[in-house]
């Protein structure tokens, strides 16, 4: 039945996204639906434009670093994070423009 030793891995997968995240009650929830959706994006399983992308990163850094602060956040940090599995240096400066507005 299992191929592979432990320590196991369990990969939690939404098979439908729903319409609107912000229906989802559960803090959990919106956990596991955000690193999904970040974690497809990554590995190219969700197919996003290019803006789609950039906003998403924003979240993902919104989420990891909390707001756009210019003293600490300085050129190259969005460089430390991957969204996409061919990302462009005109990308990153696309998030951290977005990630600016983000709060």
């Amino acid at each position: 039945l299992f191929t592979a030793s432990p320590p196991y891995t369990v990969h939690f997968m939404i098979k439908f996204y729903a319409a609107d995240p912000c229906s989802l009650e559960q803090e959990l929830t919106r956990y596991l639906f955000f690193q999904q959706v970040k974690n497809d994006a990554q590995t190219g399983r969700l197919p996003c434009n290019f803006a789609d992308v950039a906003q998403l990163g924003a979240y993902v850094l919104q989420a990891e670093l909390g707001d756009y602060n210019p003293q600490v956040h300085t050129d190259g940090y969005v460089s430390e994070f991957r969204f996409v599995p061919k990302q462009s240096e005109e990308l990153e400066d696309q998030v951290m423009e977005y990630h600016k507005t983000v709060s």
